[in-house]
């Protein structure tokens, strides 16, 4: 969840005058079969919507950059 949560925290990059900035939405989270068990994997669906002029490749770096560090802490 933490690293969820992160992916509101940091700019996506440099906004569009018209635009405004890149943004992101952690839609949905299923995972797990019940309330009181730990889930082995689970899956995150994000909504992003860039504008002219994202830098595609750093969006992709700071997107995958907390769940780099979520795994590297299990």
């Amino acid at each position: 969840m933490r690293a969820a949560v992160a992916l509101g925290e940091d700019p996506l990059g440099p906004g569009h005058p018209r635009l405004g900035e890149p943004t992101t939405n952690p839609g949905t989270i299923p995972g797990g079969q019940q309330t009181d068990l730990v889930p082995d994997a689970a899956r995150l669906t994000v909504d992003l919507r860039t504008v002219p002029g994202t830098d595609v490749p750093a969006v992709k770096s700071a997107l995958l950059g907390p769940w780099s560090a979520a795994r590297s802490t299990n």
